[in-house]
């Protein structure tokens, strides 16, 4: 199989702690795992093919950060606090998790604000919002609402 295939699970463990979190991976995981074996059953769907394309395209940037991670593990580099675009990452990752909620039957919702910065390290801060997220489209029942806001 693929890279793009693989378990989410055998890449986050090639790379430790300076990766970013496996939950990251949670929601492309699961819906590799048990929706699109049971799409390949189905009679073809062009809207099938378009989301096929963007969980690829999703995972190859996760990939790439993973690797790019690696590499500064490896060399030892901790750079320290960064300026991080905090909008920027929170859009990201809420967009992660937005189809498998919607999947759950949950509604979502975003409002963030563009633009807003903070210092800190980018993989840290994903791997936090992942960990809520995925708490959040866990622990809600359908029908339930999540919001994602910041300001």
């Amino acid at each position: 199989m693929s890279k793009i295939g693989a378990p989410a699970t055998s890449r986050t463990k090639r790379f430790g702690s300076a990766a970013p979190a496996p939950s990251t991976y949670t929601p492309y995981a699961s819906a590799w795992e048990k929706g699109f074996d049971d799409h390949l059953a189905k009679p073809f769907d062009p809207a099938d093919a378009e989301v096929r394309g963007e969980m690829r395209n999703a995972i190859r940037i996760f990939d790439a950060m993973l690797d790019i991670s690696g590499a500064e593990a490896a060399a030892g580099e901790t750079p320290g606090p960064v300026p991080v675009d905090l909008g920027a990452l929170a859009e990201e990752v809420a967009e992660l998790y937005r189809p498998l909620a919607e999947d759950r039957g949950l509604r979502w919702s975003t409002d963030i604000a563009p633009g807003l910065r903070v210092l800190g390290d980018a993989n840290l801060i994903a791997q936090a919002l992942s960990n809520l997220l995925d708490n959040a489209v866990k622990f809600c029942r359908p029908g339930d609402a999540i919001a994602v806001t910041l300001h």
